[in-house]
């Protein structure tokens, strides 16, 4: 499944396999302790190879609103892992997978976090270099 996504349900996103245990645990790790949030990596090149993305909710404490996030951990080629609540993130990682077809990379995709404003203060999106 090198050049597909696993899609279990509208909010979680796997671009390799779990088939074996060190891979089950691979995604395991990552998804409950990232070694890094992406804001640590902004303007700074990553050696993008796989993603991971869940869907979570969060209620905010003043209006009681139930929010749909998305929890993207982004996989590097040295095997380190940055995650990211940004939706601009997982709306930076839908458009990749639409252009390029996968987000899986043996060649790994060069992109640059970028922090940008928006009408409501800012978010994080992925520049492809």
């Amino acid at each position: 499944m090198s050049e597909a996504i696993a899609r279990y349900d509208e909010s979680t996103i796997m671009s390799f396999e779990q088939t074996d245990f060190e891979s089950k645990k691979r995604i395991y790790n990552a998804l409950n302790k990232a070694d890094a949030g992406l804001k640590e990596m902004l303007n700074r090149e990553i050696n993008l190879v796989d993603v991971a993305v869940v869907g979570t909710i969060r209620t905010n404490p003043e209006t009681g609103e139930v929010v749909q996030l998305h929890r993207s951990v982004l996989f590097d080629r040295n095997g380190n892992t940055y995650v990211s609540m940004s939706e601009g993130v997982y709306n930076s990682l839908k458009r990749i997978s639409e252009i390029f077809g996968t987000l899986h990379f043996d060649s790994p995709l060069v992109i640059i976090p970028r922090e940008i404003k928006t009408k409501n203060g800012f978010t994080i999106v992925l520049e492809v270099v």
